[in-house]
């Protein structure tokens, strides 16, 4: 045999050596990362459960009875929900059927619009101001949603609702998806994230922290310019959805809710710069669009507080709400559209 045969086997042990070398090395690091995690993370499902916007401990959750699952809107509020009525929206007393000569006003949204405070104001306000028009305001909004889920609410629900105005409500925080987790009908963890289910593996989910902490670790923070972007492509599609059926439509722009002092003055300016950007971008995809940082400035002026809770950057209080509807009805041309002569279709 010659020196170069004799090589050979010496070269494909070498291999099979480094490769066995590398298999133990990886076994050995997942094996210590498992254990690291089991002292260090006992709690990690309840942080699945706590970084979920509908977590098992959460009246939303399905569990509950009061929301259901759905495969499109991820979760919906279910036939036995007494806040929402067959028709998919907020409980009002209002007929179903569109009256002639009444203009039907729907606002669209997550938390803020299902809790109607902003939603009553702009009955009271138009009950002050357009006492000769009747018109409509309807809440189509579900906890936690997004535009994406939005637009599916509104194709399920809202077009049936024959809409003259639809007003959208954008928060702050749209742009972020947080993962929601939910235990099905056999107990087993779903994962959904951009509104896709996952089912989790039931073994690993029960012996493998490691698996744990890849499934409970928090999402990866989202690039709001990007994905402020894709959120346009839903938003359109509701404007067009609108329009089509001879409607329009108006985003409401919310910046956070900041009290004086809440955060240092450079973060405040940082997220009045990110607010700015929301309507710069939202103005390019020629949305008609209302800034809601006038009227929260306005109420900072006269000393209202801002938030329905302390702490709360999201949810206006009613006072602020009252501002709110205030403003877009009396120094903005939403007022004309809303109480214009109303459609018979």
């Amino acid at each position: 045999m010659t020196p170069e045969q004799q090589q050979g086997p010496s070269r494909l042990a070498a291999r099979l050596f480094r490769s066995l070398a590398l298999l133990i090395g990886v076994f050995l690091a997942v094996g210590c990362f498992e254990l690291g995690l089991r002292f260090a993370r006992p709690d990690l499902l309840e942080s699945a459960g706590r970084v979920s916007a509908l977590h098992p401990g959460s009246p939303l959750h399905p569990v509950n009875g009061l929301y259901v699952l759905d495969s499109e809107l991820v979760y919906r509020p279910g036939p036995n929900n007494p806040d929402f009525g067959p028709h998919g929206a907020l409980v009002n007393d209002y007929p179903l059927a569109k009256q002639e000569g009444v203009q039907r006003v729907l606002f669209v949204g997550d938390s803020v619009v299902q809790r109607e405070s902003v939603t009553q104001a702009f009955r009271d306000a138009a009950q002050d101001l357009a006492r000769d028009v009747d018109v409509e305001f309807w809440s189509l909004g579900v906890e936690g949603y997004d535009t994406f889920q939005e637009l599916e609410l509104f194709r399920r629900y809202g077009a049936a609702l024959q809409p003259d105005q639809v007003v959208l409500f954008y928060s702050h925080n749209d742009t972020r998806r947080t993962p929601i987790f939910f235990y099905d009908e056999q107990g087993d963890l779903l994962r959904f994230r951009s509104n896709k289910p996952r089912k989790l593996n039931p073994w690993l989910l029960r012996w493998s922290y490691l698996y744990r902490f890849a499934i409970a670790s928090p999402p990866r923070p989202t690039n709001h310019g990007q994905a402020l972007i894709e959120l346009m492509e839903p938003m359109r599609e509701l404007r067009n959805l609108v329009e089509a059926k001879g409607g329009q439509f108006t985003v409401l722009v919310q910046p956070l809710l900041l009290e004086p002092g809440f955060v240092e003055g450079s973060l405040e300016q940082l997220m009045y710069q990110r607010h700015g950007h929301n309507l710069e971008v939202m103005r390019t995809a020629e949305m008609t669009v209302l800034d809601l940082a006038i009227p929260v400035r306005r109420a900072l002026e006269q000393e209202v507080v801002l938030s329905e809770a302390p702490g709360d950057v999201h949810h206006p209080s009613a006072e602020l709400s009252a501002i709110y509807a205030q403003w877009s009805l009396t120094e903005t041309d939403l007022r004309a559209r809303s109480f214009s002569a109303a459609s018979t279709e």
